[in-house]
C-alpha cells in the first residue's frame, strides 16, 4: 500500500497531521518534500474558490445560534 500525507516537524521528528493506514511496528519507507509557501497559497486559493462556489448555491447559511443555545441548555 502507498499512501501520501502531510507531516509536521516538531523537535526534529515528523508528526502526521493524520492516522497512518498501517500497522503498528510496520517498516515503511519515507520521502520527505518541503511543503512550498507556494503551495500553501495555491491550495489557500482552491479552498477559497470553493467557499465562493458554495455560496453562490446556498448565498446564506441558516444561523443555527439559538438552537445551539437551546441544545446547551437542555443539558444543564
Amino acid at each position: 500500500m502507498t499512501a501520501q500525507l502531510e507531516a509536521i516537524v516538531e523537535n526534529g521528528v515528523l508528526r502526521p497531521l493524520d492516522r497512518l493506514p498501517f500497522l503498528d511496528q510496520q517498516h515503511v519507507w519515507v520521502r520527505v518534500e518541503p511543503l512550498e509557501a507556494h503551495d500553501v497559497q495555491q491550495w489557500l486559493t482552491q479552498v477559497m474558490q470553493h467557499q465562493q462556489s458554495v455560496l453562490q448555491r446556498v448565498p446564506q447559511l441558516p444561523d443555527s445560534t439559538s438552537d445551539i443555545a437551546e441544545d446547551r441548555l437542555r443539558g444543564l
